[in-house]
């Protein structure tokens, strides 16, 4: 999993923690498109390294895994 439990995603019925995401969601994309659900991958992390981010004039922060891609734009 490239997010921990905690982290929030955004879905087609607003912002959840991602362990609370079912397969009759459907997830916002970059693109600010609903994207269905194939499958729900749940893993334990275990010793694996973690980053967080801040965005500027924002105040959450997002912490995930290596595999999670990230987006970026200027």
């Amino acid at each position: 999993g490239c997010l921990i439990p905690g982290e929030k995603v955004i879905t087609d019925s607003g912002i959840k923690n991602v362990e609370e995401v079912t397969l009759f969601d459907k997830l916002i994309n970059k693109d600010g498109e609903k994207v269905s659900i194939l499958n729900l991958q749940r893993y334990y992390k275990n010793n694996e390294d973690v980053y967080t981010i801040k965005i500027s004039n924002c105040y959450r922060t997002t912490t995930f895994t290596k595999e999670h891609p990230i987006y970026v734009s200027n």
